[in-house]
């Protein structure tokens, strides 16, 4: 799916999870659980993020 989505579509990813299907999202969807954040943000998020997947 994301090898076709020409960068429309983004993964919700979940500290300590990998990410599963149902986790992929529109970019541009709204709704209560969208918070823009700036980029440096999320780049801390992903570093974050990818430490806290089990081995």
């Amino acid at each position: 799916m994301m090898e076709k989505s020409r960068g429309l579509i983004a993964c919700k990813v979940k500290t300590g999870q990998f990410p599963q299907e149902s986790d992929l999202v529109d970019i541009f969807d709204d709704g209560v659980d969208v918070v823009p954040v700036f980029v440096h943000m999320q780049q801390e998020f992903w570093e974050e993020w990818l430490t806290s997947l089990p081995s």
